[in-house]
């Protein structure tokens, strides 16, 4: 699974443009900077990883906007990361936005069965603890 390759970093990146380009055509360097709280040279570099992977698209002069194959496993990122949130929240008891950011260190590592089974057991949840909706997503059948 092409999830399986992304680092942690790349992983966010990848959510965070996947929810911004709900709301506008293309995604600039200094927005995903500023979201990662690093510089434009540092977040240049994890764009051009995703842009290597095929998972995003450089327009030039303008941004990135994700590929097909990036949208797609942007989208299960999005599932697997708020039904582990859910998790957290629910057997844990976290506050929604600590099993928010705890999510973000295991989610990419989370395949996309295990993620499934989980969102079943709970009754296949609408939103997670951050009032965010859960993406539904198409199971392959791997039996």
């Amino acid at each position: 699974m092409a999830e399986k390759l992304l680092t942690r970093r790349e992983a966010m990146v990848l959510r965070y443009i996947y929810g911004e380009l709900k709301n506008k055509p293309i995604i600039g360097v200094k927005e995903v900077a500023k979201f990662l709280g690093v510089s434009s040279a540092s977040t240049f570099e994890i764009l051009n990883r995703l842009v290597n992977k095929k998972l995003l698209r450089r327009i030039e002069r303008r941004g990135y906007i994700l590929t097909p194959c990036g949208a797609k496993i942007a989208e299960k990122l999005v599932f697997t990361h708020r039904v582990v949130e859910y998790v957290f929240f629910k057997v844990f008891g976290m506050s929604p936005s600590c099993a928010c950011e705890l999510a973000t260190y295991i989610d990419y590592l989370i395949d996309l069965r295990s993620a499934n089974e989980a969102f079943k057991f709970f009754d296949f949840p609408r939103r997670c603890p951050c009032n965010k909706e859960i993406p539904r997503i198409q199971m392959v059948n791997e039996e």
